[in-house]
């Protein structure tokens, strides 16, 4: 009974939503970083590597590189735009988030209003991934066509303007890479173009860790026992004295 209390704690505090952050406030990161590179952001129990991309005109992938600033993380592509932020005017920028576990994000904070931009409309993806967690993204190169491997929809509604904090994920969906970038529907041209700093996620475990599951095996064998230890002692016949 003491191991079947213990696993409900252990799959509550595995389950529980956390938060991750991406800004210079509350992480060890502050400036640009290379070109192509990765940053590596953590939580009490999970780990998350970021990598930043963006989309050219000829619908071609390019490596771009990370900031990371009291408003959160952004995007500079090295080519359109020097503006520090997730956006949509040029080339699409977005990142891609790559944890060490499957998760279920929930909410998002979208910080704006740099170099003109107001808006914050996103793109979101999500997809399972068999390589290990070790293994890079490497998105350099392919065609934007390779992205619909993601399961995109967007997040926001056209002219969502200002800083937002709000649920990206409503269909509950779980992945161990996640995609998040300046909506890829806002054209060219538009005076609704995206822009934004991602300052922090919300999100939790989608199932319980390893250590769990064998937790959960060996309880659930000494309940076991325990029961039918209980059924031999209820059911032994004590015979009666012999005159």
């Amino acid at each position: 009974m003491l191991g079947a209390l213990a696993l409900a704690t252990v799959s509550s505090n595995a389950n529980a939503s956390q938060t991750i952050w991406f800004d210079s406030d509350h992480t060890p990161y502050s400036g640009d970083y290379p070109n192509g590179g990765a940053l590596t952001f953590s939580t009490a129990t999970a780990n998350a590597k970021v990598s930043a991309w963006s989309i050219g005109t000829d619908n071609k992938i390019y490596q771009a590189q990370l900031g990371v600033w009291d408003g959160g993380i952004g995007v500079k592509n090295g080519r359109s735009d020097d503006s520090h932020t997730i956006d949509n005017s040029g080339r699409k920028d977005f990142i891609v988030i790559q944890f060490d576990k499957l998760v279920e994000l929930a909410t998002a904070n979208f910080n704006t209003g740099w170099h003109g931009f107001r808006d914050t409309d996103a793109t979101i993806g999500y997809m399972i991934s068999q390589a290990p967690f070790a293994t890079p993204v490497n998105l350099s190169g392919a065609n934007q066509s390779i992205l619909s491997s993601y399961n995109l929809y967007g997040s926001g509604s056209i002219g969502n303007s200002g800083n937002s904090s709000r649920n990206i994920n409503p269909g509950g969906n779980i992945g161990n890479l996640w995609l998040i970038g300046a909506s890829f529907n806002n054209p060219e041209g538009s005076v609704k173009l995206d822009g934004f700093k991602l300052e922090k996620l919300t999100f939790s475990a989608a199932v319980p860790e390893p250590a769990t599951w064998m937790f959960m095996l060996v309880g659930m064998a000494g309940i076991g026992f325990t029961m039918r230890r209980k059924d031999k002692q209820t059911l032994r016949v004590i015979p009666s004295p012999i005159d």
